[in-house]
């Protein structure tokens, strides 16, 4: 069974492979099979070096092979099936709630959009991506007979990690000591807990310090990323450049387990402007994915993106851009 994860191993034995079958080639064709000192070492060479890369190039097409038949579908849901969860249906009524929504009826934002000289509804969508920050998850657990423990972890909130890790381990978080390290680097994904749970429990099993720290391909198959989104945005505005309505659906997808992003995404979405009509919608849709984690002021870039952009497309149609330029010229 070829591991797809030896892809790259893969690659760079090839790569071997070929640099030494090239080297006894130019040997022989350079000083001939007489002027070699060992023949039975170079060729001994160079059938194992033949193997290796009929080997490790069987391998690779094995592994794309493998890859082409894995569907794409079944692990990324597509924008479309996304959509198809939020809709009024009772056997989807468990997989989604609204978070947010103004208190404006549709009745006023629609009377705001008869008063606009020009309306734009466009639709957005972003995907799911990881904070990546460089440094690992990493921790190191103390935990005592008597129930008291000391935890050293790259954390961006450790009050927050002491609070979840002695609710799990079932002591009084005054019981729990969390000493936080220079992170390199969280982004809001290290504001929750992954391994430190695991680490008090070995080491109260063990009566022994428990140090663990993620690899990279860890961090990326089991930490949060932040979430994968589908929006509707529609704005009017009068040719004088003000707002009239605006109306935003933002769909969420935040894993296996409900998220609060899409409520600050609500919030933020039209948060920049003064409007008299305006309509905000949220939902929280669950799937079989990793839970998301904060990122960068979780959930409110995508709904501000997908806002702006609609703006910016109504101030070019009205102009507006190059007058703001020529009243506002800077020299440098």
């Amino acid at each position: 069974m070829f591991d797809p994860e030896k892809l790259g191993e893969y690659k760079i034995r090839i790569l071997l492979s070929l640099l030494i079958i090239l080297l006894v080639i130019f040997a022989i064709f350079y000083r001939g099979i007489s002027g070699i000192a060992s023949i039975e070492v170079i060729f001994v060479g160079l059938l194992f070096s033949i193997v290796s890369l009929l080997h490790a190039s069987w391998a690779i097409l094995k592994i794309k092979k493998l890859l082409d038949n894995t569907s794409i579908e079944e692990n990324n849901p597509s924008y479309e099936k996304l959509e198809e969860q939020v809709k009024e249906q009772p056997q989807n009524k468990d997989l989604r709630f609204q978070l947010a929504e103004s208190y404006l009826s549709a009745t006023e934002t629609e009377k705001g959009f008869n008063e606009s000289d020009y309306v734009i509804e466009k639709e957005y969508s972003m995907p799911m991506v990881h904070q990546g920050y460089i440094e690992p998850h990493a921790c190191l657990a103390s935990m005592t007979p008597d129930g008291k423990a000391d935890l050293w972890c790259c954390t961006q909130g450790h009050y927050n990690v002491r609070a979840l890790c002695a609710d799990i381990m079932g002591m009084e978080s005054s019981q729990l000591r969390v000493t936080p390290s220079e992170i390199g680097g969280g982004f809001g994904g290290k504001t929750t807990i992954f391994i430190e749970p695991i680490a008090l429990a070995l080491s109260l099993k063990s009566g022994k310090p428990v140090k663990l720290v993620m690899t990279r391909d860890e961090v990326f198959k089991a930490t949060g990323p932040t979430v994968s989104s589908s929006m509707d945005v529609k704005i009017g505005m009068n040719k004088h450049g003000i707002i009239t309505a605006g109306e935003a659906n933002l769909r969420y997808q935040g894993g296996a387990f409900p998220n609060g992003t899409v409520e600050m995404g609500a919030q933020s979405a039209f948060a920049a402007y003064d409007l008299k009509a305006v309509r905000t919608k949220g939902w929280n849709v669950l799937t079989n994915r990793p839970k998301q984690a904060a990122y960068r002021a979780p959930g409110a870039p995508q709904a501000i993106y997908a806002v702006e952009s609609v703006v910016d497309e109504l101030c070019q149609k009205l102009n507006l851009i190059s007058e703001l330029f020529q009243q506002h010229i800077v020299y440098f």
